[in-house]
């Protein structure tokens, strides 16, 4: 699935960044990194809700890594 379907996804299925966040710790999404020229390519996705709550979930080695933290600076 290209990134934009994945993020789409993401967006239909989900109402906030913590159930989203739930369900993917839950049932984690794998990707295959793809190559290009010799270099491995990432994926970045950044969610925000009405809330403000947000998250970046990146893959690293194929697996997500889910950056997200409440917490006020």
């Amino acid at each position: 699935m290209s990134g934009p379907l994945w993020m789409q996804y993401f967006l239909d299925q989900f109402t906030s960044v913590d159930e989203l966040v739930r369900d993917l710790a839950a049932n984690p999404v794998h990707v295959r990194p793809v190559s290009a020229q010799g270099e491995v390519s990432t994926i970045h996705l950044a969610f925000e809700d009405t809330s403000g709550d947000s998250a970046i979930i990146e893959h690293v080695n194929g697996k997500p890594r889910v950056h997200h933290d409440r917490r006020s600076g």
